[in-house]
């Protein structure tokens, strides 16, 4: 053999094929027509020609990188290593192929033999061959690309220069080459090249490209496994990038597909999108193909089509939530596929998505360095969600859509801690988007504005706050909008779609041709009217505020019911002895799918009016004598003649049996909106006349049951306030409370386990790493029973930590009585929680940067906290507790000392201390009763029976758009007169605070 140096290339050739390669090389330097017709195809849509030429003159100087007619290898100071440590060779048999598939693996060894991509082996190593397909993209990368995509803003030219075969153009180490052997029942071979789906493969190419490219050219070039993209933001400066990286990837050695590339184009397809000057938008070609595909009938079809449509969730607003039902098919592990189940919601989400795809704009604006980022964001109890744009003077840019479902933990988050949660993911997941500029957060939730310049009292909140405390700097200010200008968001946090469709029957609509209906001083009998019209069932108004879509006029009428006396009465076990669950059933059944609209035409009124007794009665005195001047008859129906704003007008009388429809239309109507008594009487009271009209509508209102469970209370609840008794001694009765979780300390503490003395106000705090019963006791024991002795009373509310048997067993042995408060009532052991404010606010003015230091801080202030004057008492906690004032640290030394003999101490002592505990009562006993006139002021106390229906509040859970009340419930026990037992349709009993329940009231059946 004989060996060939090349000056160009740098390679030494040992083989007869080698040889072979040089003389082809000659030969096509000779003749480059074909190569040089590839170069005019890549710069055929140049128009310019001075600027087509100049490209051309750079492609041409780097020619042979766009011959792919022979292989070659690149020329890189990395080698591809392969680690096996002390591991003996693994060995194993060719796997049976066809005759076909045999033949097409002898063509392909020996095309790359031939090319030097692999050579013989003799190795101890061997590996079987498989086969694969390879597919020319429709691919779907990983969102790690996000970052890649961002970079590429602003720019006008694009160059893609796909690498040829990418792998195979980087060497592997000689003494690792025996390790990729391969055996077919033709032989064993081994590469010489980076073979595809070698381990640590994509590192070493990605490492071998930085190397190449890096080194401050990262602002106009990146590559992307074996594709390779130039940006510019003028041509003549994408010259001069073009021109350096072609340079130096032929210095190197590197192929490139000139079928896969494309230069200085102002648009072109980079990671499955199509990117431009403006902005990005879905690759065409992917999104037909996910349009096309059919509904999955398998799991595994369902996760390709949800790993497809995921890659373009940042181009969907309200993404997660449309997907929700298709996760919930699709989270199955292998053992559970076969409960994969495609139902009418799965494939509605599976329809929207397409309709999405083939009818929204689905483009994403680049940013704009010289305007800020303006974040949106909202919750629901369903999602949260945020959009990112810019306010420019040419418009607004949208420049990303997020959104994700809430998992069940944070579904029973406060609203302040979901819509604050909203705000933390959407800047943690922007973050590399928004980078280093200013930005300012939209939200819609009052408390939240400008909370990165103010303490919010919730820990979580605060936590959140602190892990975002390196980019608080670049937010400019967090704002409040309103819910009714915060559409768009709003959409994104909670918009789920229906399981039916939207879209309005016209065959449902039924116009007919009759008088017009009463409502308005101009009409006419003879003006045609709709008069039934039926409508579907009610969904939200879709797309607002981003895609201009339709509003769909769904209304669905409300089930009237038929009375002829409207006066609410409460219910009692008197008046209905039917079981709870028995009433629930009849009250909670959902409207029908489809109701006419009320029919108020003259010619019913008329009708009816024929039929109502009173009316008749007036009628006839009318046409006797006609004394009633504030009557009349126009086309036989009775009016009533009223003075409204210096002008008379015209009121049906309505008849008895009309009153209740008149009801359901102007109040339980979508059209009416369930409004108050106010406002539907101002209605009203312009079109319709009926004794004591608004006594009916004030009755009306307060029995609707929607009302009664959404509405927001705007009086001060039933129920006075009951002071409790002050105690006779010091450390007989005790309040505890757990505060916490907080940052977790240095000291690993979360917790804090706050216990106080009724009487005196004498607080014991003490900081610990759990709240588990064990922790209760152990401090309760600690602190209080071996130092103070034990108490006659203990109040706490309702945790698992208090209720248990453990402290059931202690205060059973200590002779103690264990007082629960009422659940979502903290006043009942308001002592504590006032004091747990208190220091909370304190604690926070002393705690470092890091606030893991608050538990060292806690013993000093409640050192203050018991030395100080109590509001209640006038005498400081310590001073009552102890009979003696505690001597401060700062004040003065004592000048002198007096010596009494213990007899004698203890006479001033129980002197003392029955003039300050005598003092102390009193003063409690007058704050007591100055509360309880603030307290009872404007309140009035409920007049709650055994038997009676209630609705209870809901305080866990609760969507934004679901009902505050639940129930009814009825009570079964009285504790107290504002305290009670009741019993829902469940035979679930709670224990409720009158604060915490409203009554129901029922309509009598015609």
């Amino acid at each position: 053999m004989h060996s060939c140096l090349l000056s160009d290339t740098s390679r030494e050739y040992s083989s007869l094929s080698s040889q072979r390669h040089i003389l082809n090389t000659i030969d096509l330097e000779q003749k480059p027509s074909a190569t040089s017709n590839t170069i005019d195809k890549l710069i055929t849509h140049i128009k310019n020609v001075q600027h087509k030429q100049k490209l051309r003159s750079i492609l041409q100087q780097h020619m042979k990188i766009f011959d792919i007619s022979q292989v070659t290898q690149a020329n890189t100071h990395i080698q591809h290593t392969i680690n096996t440590g002390d591991s003996l060779p693994i060995s194993s048999r060719p796997y049976p192929r066809t005759i076909e598939q045999r033949r097409e693996l002898q063509a392909e060894i020996q095309k790359m033999t031939q090319t030097n991509q692999i050579r013989p082996s003799n190795s101890p190593w061997s590996s079987p061959v498989i086969i694969h397909k390879k597919k020319d993209g429709d691919c779907f990368p990983q969102p790690t690309t996000e970052e890649l995509l961002h970079r590429l803003g602003g720019h006008r030219f694009y160059t893609k220069l796909d690498l040829k075969s990418g792998y195979f153009q980087l060497p592997i180490h000689e003494t690792d080459k025996e390790k990729t052997a391969f055996i077919t029942q033709d032989g064993l071979w081994e590469f010489n090249v980076l073979p595809q789906g070698i381990m640590n493969g994509p590192p070493t190419f990605q490492r071998t490209m930085h190397n190449l490219l890096g080194y401050g050219r990262w602002d106009y070039v990146m590559v992307y496994l074996d594709d390779i993209l130039i940006f510019s933001r003028s041509l003549n400066e994408h010259q001069q990038h073009l021109n350096e990286i072609l340079s130096i990837l032929a210095k190197a050695n590197f192929q490139v597909n000139p079928d896969k590339c494309s230069v200085a184009v102002q648009e072109i397809e980079f990671l499955s999108h199509t990117i431009n000057e403006q902005g990005i938008k879905p690759n065409g070609d992917k999104i037909k193909a996910i349009v096309d595909l059919p509904a999955p009938h398998t799991l595994k079809e369902a996760n390709e089509f949800l790993g497809k449509i995921n890659w373009y969730r940042k181009f969907i607003p309200n993404f997660a939530h449309i997907a929700a039902p298709l996760h919930k098919v699709t989270n199955k592990t292998k053992h559970h596929r076969h409960e994969f189940k495609w139902g009418p919601d799965q494939q509605h989400s599976f329809d929207e998505f397409k309709r999405i795809l083939t009818t929204y704009p689905l483009f994403l604006e680049y940013p704009d360095s010289s305007t800020p980022f303006v974040l949106t964001t909202d919750a629901s109890g369903i999602g949260i969600g945020g959009i990112l744009r810019q306010d420019t003077p040419s418009g607004t840019k949208i420049n990303y859509f997020k959104s994700r479902v809430l998992d069940d933990t944070e579904r029973k988050y406060d609203t302040i801690e979901q819509e604050a949660l909203a705000i933390f993911w959407c800047i943690s997941e922007l973050r590399s988007y928004i980078g280093d500029s200013d930005f300012i957060v939209e939200t819609d939730h009052k408390p939240l504005e400008n909370f990165h310049k103010k303490q919010i009292n919730n820990k979580r909140v605060m936590n959140w706050l602190f892990k975002l405390q390196d980019i608080l700097p670049q937010i400019i200010a967090v704002k409040h909008r309103p819910g009714a200008h915060n559409a768009a968001a709003d959409y994104i946090s909670r918009h789920f779609p229906p399981s039916t469709s939207p879209n309005i029957n016209p065959s449902t609509i039924n116009v007919t041709h009759d008088d017009r209906p009463i409502g308005t001083e101009y009409w006419d009998e003879h003006v045609p009217k709709p008069q039934c019209i039926q409508y579907t069932e009610p969904s939200i108004l879709k797309h607002t505020c981003i895609h201009n879509a339709s509003i769909n006029a769904q209304i669905n009428a409300v089930t009237t019911r038929a009375q002829s006396k409207l006066q609410a009465q409460p219910r009692s076990s008197a008046a209905n002895t039917s079981s709870t669950s028995a009433i629930s059933q009849s009250r909670c059944s959902s409207p029908p799918m489809a109701t006419p609209l009320h029919d108020f035409s003259l010619s019913r009124i008329r009708s009816e009016q024929a039929q109502d007794v009173i009316i008749q009665q007036i009628l006839q005195q009318i046409r006797n004598n006609r004394r009633y001047e504030s009557f009349t008859i126009q086309h036989g129906i009775l009016y009533k003649l009223a003075y409204r704003n210096d002008a008379t007008i015209k009121l049906v009388y309505a008849p008895s049996k009309l009153i209740p429809e008149i009801m359901a239309a102007y109040h339980d109507h979508p059209l009416s909106g369930h409004f108050g008594t106010g406002r539907t009487w101002s209605i009203l009271r312009n079109t319709y006349y009926w004794p004591r009209m608004k006594e009916t509508i004030t009755s009306y209102i307060k029995s609707c049951d929607k009302c009664s469970q959404f509405n927001v209370d705007r009086h001060k609840p039933p129920g006075f306030l009951q002071p409790i008794q002050p105690p006779n001694e010091v450390f007989q009765v005790l309040g505890m409370d757990w505060w916490g979780p907080t940052t977790t300390s240095l000291s690993g503490n979360r917790y804090v386990l706050v216990i106080t003395d009724r009487l005196s106000g004498y607080v014991v705090a003490k900081a610990s790493p759990t709240n588990t019963a064990q922790d209760t006791a152990r401090i309760l024991m600690e602190e209080i029973i071996l130092v103070h002795g034990s108490p006659d009373t203990i109040i706490t509310d309702q945790g698992t930590h208090f209720k248990n048997e453990l402290l059931q067993a202690i205060s059973n042995l200590i002779g103690c009585k264990h007082i629960f408060s009422t659940p979502y009532h903290p006043q009942t052991n308001g002592q504590t929680e006032r004091w747990n404010s208190t220091f909370v606010t304190q604690i926070a003015k002393y705690c470092n940067t890091d606030l893991n230091n608050w538990d060292t801080i806690l013993p000093t202030i409640v050192y203050a906290y018991n030395n100080g004057i109590h509001s209640s008492t006038g005498i400081s906690p310590y001073q009552l507790a102890f009979g003696r004032r505690q001597r401060h640290p700062f004040s003065p030394p004592a000048t002198t000392f007096v010596f009494s003999k213990p007899h004698d101490y203890w006479t001033q002592v129980i002197q003392y201390r029955n003039t300050a505990l005598k003092q102390a009562k009193q003063h409690i006993i007058h704050q007591q009763e100055l509360s309880k006139i603030r307290f009872d002021k404007n309140r009035s106390h409920p007049t709650f029976a055994l038997g009676d229906l209630v609705w209870m509040k809901i305080f866990v859970g609760r969507h934004k758009l679901k009902a505050r009340y639940t129930g009814p419930a009825r009570i079964i026990r009285i504790l107290s007169p504002v305290s009670f037992i009741v019993e829902d349709e469940h035979l679930q009993q709670f224990q409720v605070h009158s604060n915490n329940i409203r009554r129901v009231y029922s309509r009598p059946p015609s």
